[in-house]
């Protein structure tokens, strides 16, 4: 009773003392992806919790197969409790990291209790060490102080929640354990995976932690004996399962997400992308045994690709030490199997993110709960120790905590002041396109605020650093279009032309398409005076892309619509530009913008036909809002014309 009064203050402690170390990121602001997933998503800006508004909320997302509608509906709570502000965001993902920790706690003591047959008390400390390790470590900074990476804390959260039931419930028990225990854990492990893989996709990564920790630790037995469902083993009938899920999964679900066409819009191909997976992932081994402030990043776009085994050549070495790793595993599974449990764990913690499929090559956030095995065979190497060796490394275990906190904090800091994380990120990273991007958007912030030229040219320094960074995007080229109609300059028609070519002929990612967005509104605006021929070729140029999206193509089409319509005036030209983003990708959004042109020239039988095909297509009633303010503006002018034909 004592041992676990002291654990749970202990607990306290450390909880505290983790939200000591990421308090001062909670100052910070929206950063990068924050933008488009949380601030520019009206559907986010609930104003009731209807059960209208509320799934709208949820199922605005289009990050993912699932869409992530648990993670954006608490975005949406956020925002309606605690208006857009940074702090409560941050403050809300901090919380959701030290349920985390608790959730560590807990399982880590399962797990060590069962592996080195510990009595209750010492393995609710060693489960409290592995926790201490893991919530301090600053890698898991950016899935806290980066806000829309709360998709994979909270997925993390139910992921979690499913382990510490499941190794609960395995656990071995001398009177055996009651069938509805049983089922009520069941339930409870499977809500939680479901709500996991609601958060995020990767919280089907789960479902093979449970399985891998099955197999390396409770080895499907209980008190001894062999798992059974009537004559057959558990263990077969999982690998019956597995193979056969994992056969559909090769033939049918995995080649569309790995052929040619699944990398058109990225900078590599899929034996280009594994070849760099090999380097990336012992960096990010690197970042866990023993991370820096410098070598820690919010931006990784300048990780260099490799382009064959030989290029870079640390390709062939990365690759052969993976290979070794495996063939290590399997050679030492009987003798070490605590050590192949924590390389399994972080093997597979990086199945969907650090393999085949099309993703960005790096972001940090991939290692959320990669390290938990890790720290979990550390801490279980010092239990086995005795004398001035496990004296020793203890010490050593305090002093990496220390270190962790250390960095955690100091990062923290950096992250506190939207000016000074950029700076630092452009120093870091100077080939980085990203960072060089985001230091020219502050100098543009802080021209707008005191109108010094000096700002201007040195947005324009960096913009330019950006566009000849490592592998850059278009967003330096349209940031210095609107840098120059700031400065009442006209840009130079060099850049135009070099943008219009890049947007034809690069891998067009989906941030065009807000890049050209804002371009637009900035023309109907009235701020930009781009010549309506230089600003039509570079959406037609986006169009023109073999390697687009249908969705890219339709969303610029929509956008060669708006311009038509609102700057020229030009309705009927502009309905076509719309029936052809329908043409590309069908959607309730492009349905909606047409039957309002379609009302516009008072077609209204064929705007209510619209709006028809505009709800059956809006599954989750995402636009039911706005579609039902256009019926009602529809119906007005039937109303309008009834009335006229009785006069």
């Amino acid at each position: 009773m004592r041992g676990r009064i002291l654990f749970f203050l202990l607990l306290a402690f450390l909880l505290l003392f983790i939200a000591f170390l990421y308090s001062p990121g909670l100052w910070g602001d929206f950063e990068f992806d924050d933008l488009g997933n949380i601030v520019e998503n009206q559907a986010l800006y609930v104003s009731s919790l209807s059960i209208e508004q509320l799934r709208s909320a949820a199922f605005s997302g289009d990050a993912g197969p699932t869409g992530r509608p648990v993670t954006l509906l608490t975005f949406a709570l956020n925002i309606f409790f605690f208006g857009i502000q940074p702090f409560y965001f941050k403050l809300v993902n901090l919380l959701i990291h030290l349920a985390n920790v608790a959730l560590v706690a807990v399982f880590s003591s399962l797990l060590l209790r069962r592996v080195y047959k510990l009595n209750p008390s010492i393995s609710l400390f060693a489960g409290l060490a592995v926790a201490a390790m893991w919530g301090a470590h600053p890698l898991n900074l950016t899935s806290v102080l980066y806000i829309v990476q709360r998709m994979t804390s909270l997925s993390a959260l139910f992921g979690f929640v499913a382990l510490g039931l499941y190794a609960w419930l395995r656990q071995d028990t001398q009177g055996g354990v009651g069938i509805g225990r049983v089922s009520l854990v069941v339930f409870g492990v499977l809500l939680s995976l479901v709500l996991s893989l609601l958060c995020k996709e990767s919280g089907i990564l789960f479902v093979l932690l449970i399985l891998w920790t099955e197999l390396c630790v409770f080895e499907f037995r209980v008190n001894g004996n062999t798992l059974r469902i009537g004559k057959w083993s558990v263990q077969s009938i999982v690998v019956a399962v597995v193979a056969i899920l994992s056969l559909i999964a090769a033939i049918w679900i995995i080649p569309p997400m790995i052929s040619p066409a699944a990398f058109v819009q990225r900078d590599f191909t899929l034996v280009e992308r594994l070849l760099t997976e090999s380097r990336v992932i012992f960096m990010y081994l690197g970042m866990i045994f023993y991370p820096t402030l410098s070598g820690l990043s919010l931006y990784h776009d300048d990780f260099l690709i490799s382009r064959s085994l030989f290029d870079p050549i640390q390709t062939l070495i990365s690759s052969a030490a993976l290979l070794v790793i495996l063939l290590t595993m399997i050679l030492l599974w009987n003798r070490c199997r605590m050590l192949v449990f924590a390389l399994g764990w972080f093997f597979i913690s990086h199945i969907l993110e650090s393999t085949v499929f099309s993703l960005e090559l790096v972001h940090e956030h991939r290692n959320y709960f990669a390290s938990i095995g890790l720290f979990c065979l550390f801490v279980g190497g010092v239990i086995k120790l005795h004398g001035r060796a496990k004296l020793f490394m203890i010490v050593l275990g305090g002093g990496v905590f220390l270190l962790y906190s250390f960095v955690t904090y100091n990062r923290s800091v950096v992250w506190s002041n939207l000016v000074d994380h950029a700076a630092f990120e452009a120093v870091m990273h100077p080939k980085s396109d990203r960072a060089n991007y985001q230091m020219g958007r502050i100098y543009l912030k802080l021209l707008d605020s005191t109108k010094n030229k000096e700002y201007g040219d040195k947005a324009r320094e960096y913009f330019k650093k950006a566009s000849e960074s490592y592998e850059p995007g278009n967003g330096a080229y349209f940031a210095q279009i609107h840098l120059a109609y700031y400065l009442k300059e006209q840009p130079e028609k060099e850049l135009v032309s070099t943008l219009a070519e890049r947007l034809r002929s690069l891998p067009f990612y989906n941030s065009n398409v807000g890049f050209l967005r804002a371009l637009v509104e900035c023309q109907l605006d009235g701020h930009c005076q781009m010549s309506g021929p230089d600003l039509v070729g570079l959406l037609a140029s986006a169009v023109d892309n073999p390697r687009a999206s249908a969705w890219g193509k339709s969303q610029v089409y929509l956008l060669l619509g708006r311009y038509f319509i609102e700057s020229i005036g030009d309705t009927l030209k502009g309905e076509e530009f719309i029936r052809d983003a329908i043409a590309n990708s069908d959607h309730a959004g492009a349905r909606l913008m047409l039957a309002q042109v379609l009302r516009l020239q008072g077609r209204s039988t064929e705007a209510q036909e619209q709006l028809d095909q505009a709800e059956a297509l809006d599954k989750f009633a995402v636009n039911a809002q706005w579609i039902r303010s256009e019926r009602a503006k529809v119906k007005e002018m039937l109303d309008r014309r009834g009335n006229n034909a009785e006069h």
